[in-house]
């Protein structure tokens, strides 16, 4: 696909991995997909139901923020607390499969020894098109959101309204959130954090899609809807 041109438009197909989405509760969801490791064996089966209970508020706040888009959840907590790398990989390579427009990570991971298969996925993305959106953690690098072709999110408690990005003009390429970008974490009353944010984030992305913004043009009209945080003023 060229990568300078939106695919069609007809109704984006966004996926969102997390926890899954329970499709009776989001109108805009469509079958999904659960993947697990059991001994050696890895599985991938058709899902409807989020496994947790995170991935459905997930996917309820996307449908806010972009109602006419259809979300795939794809599951690789299985029910449990964590998840690993492998799994977070393998969902990323369902995605791109699935030939879904817009990528959501709500999920990260700190292991360097995957950086250079996380590259390559993401690589393969970039060169179809395809954003990827991904949560980030404060002071800590993590996978895929340290990638520079994905758009990394990170959030605030204080910040309830405006967009931020670290713009490397404004910030030394060493500083540990260059590129990233700052929203709103808040849900319903509560502070998820980087997980809401990167949803809201990936609803800027798929508006601008929807609108016929070139993928290559994404970050730089981004970057000028969003503010530069500078320390002394913080996320107001």
């Amino acid at each position: 696909m060229d990568s300078s041109t939106n695919k069609n438009q007809s109704a984006l197909k966004v996926a969102l991995i997390s926890t899954g989405i329970e499709c009776s509760v989001v109108s805009t969801a469509q079958s999904g997909w659960s993947i697990s490791v059991h001994g050696d064996k890895l599985n991938i089966q058709p899902s409807t139901r989020d496994s947790v209970g995170r991935g459905t508020d997930l996917a309820l706040c996307l449908m806010q923020e972009s109602p006419n888009a259809q979300l795939v959840g794809i599951d690789i907590f299985n029910g449990q607390g964590k998840t690993t790398s492998t799994l977070l990989l393998k969902a990323l390579e369902k995605a791109l499969d699935l030939q879904c427009d817009v990528i959501v990570v709500c999920v990260h991971s700190f292991n360097e020894s995957k950086g250079l298969r996380f590259s390559k996925i993401c690589a393969y993305a970039e060169r179809n098109g395809i954003p990827i959106v991904a949560s980030a953690v404060f002071e800590s690098p993590s996978y895929p959101s340290n990638i520079d072709t994905v758009f990394g999110c990170l959030s605030n408690a204080d910040c309830r309204e405006r967009m931020y990005v670290y713009e490397s003009n404004f910030f030394d390429e060493s500083h540990p959130h260059n590129g990233l970008f700052v929203l709103n974490g808040w849900w319903q009353g509560r502070f998820w954090g980087s997980e809401i944010a990167t949803v809201r984030l990936a609803g800027e992305v798929t508006r601008l899609l929807e609108m016929g913004t070139p993928y290559s043009l994404l970050s730089v009209r981004l970057s000028l809807q969003a503010f530069v945080p500078f320390s002394e003023f913080g996320f107001v």
